[in-house]
């Protein structure tokens, strides 16, 4: 007789399986199944996004980024929120690696006026700056 899984189960197998198998698609899998059971699953959105991330497949990470920011937008419940700069910060990396400099700029700006502190977030907002030729603004970012 076979066990029913839980989403958690399935959401617990996609993290192993990312973090100690480096297995993606594996991780995929699971995520997707812990989805169908719990559509509103915000950690199972932003893992299965980092593993899309993790095979290159920027357009659909940004999806799961994006639905997962979609679902905190509903919730606003703190521990959503603990998520959001974390989705924020890999969707920006996506779209960086899409070559949307624009999203991009506008991720990492807003993530900057939270943590002024965060040098990855200066090196974005000053790479996609400058790749949309905002060369002072570019180079301010880079000194910081």
């Amino acid at each position: 007789m076979s066990e029913i899984k839980s989403v958690s189960d399935y959401f617990d197998e996609g993290v192993d399986k990312f973090y100690q198998l480096n297995d993606y698609e594996a991780a995929i899998k699971e995520f997707n199944k812990a989805i169908e059971l719990q559509p509103d699953y915000i950690e199972a959105y932003y893992y299965r996004g980092l593993s899309k991330m993790n095979n290159n497949n920027f357009v659909e990470a940004v999806k799961d980024f994006n639905k997962a920011l979609e679902i905190i937008a509903k919730s606003k419940t703190p521990k959503n929120l603990h998520y959001q700069k974390d989705i924020l910060y890999n969707l920006g990396r996506s779209k960086y690696n899409l070559e949307d400099y624009e999203g991009t700029k506008e991720i990492f700006g807003e993530l900057l006026k939270e943590n002024a502190n965060s040098a990855l977030s200066y090196y974005y907002f000053g790479v996609s700056n400058y790749m949309l030729k905002n060369y002072e603004i570019a180079i301010e970012s880079f000194n910081n």
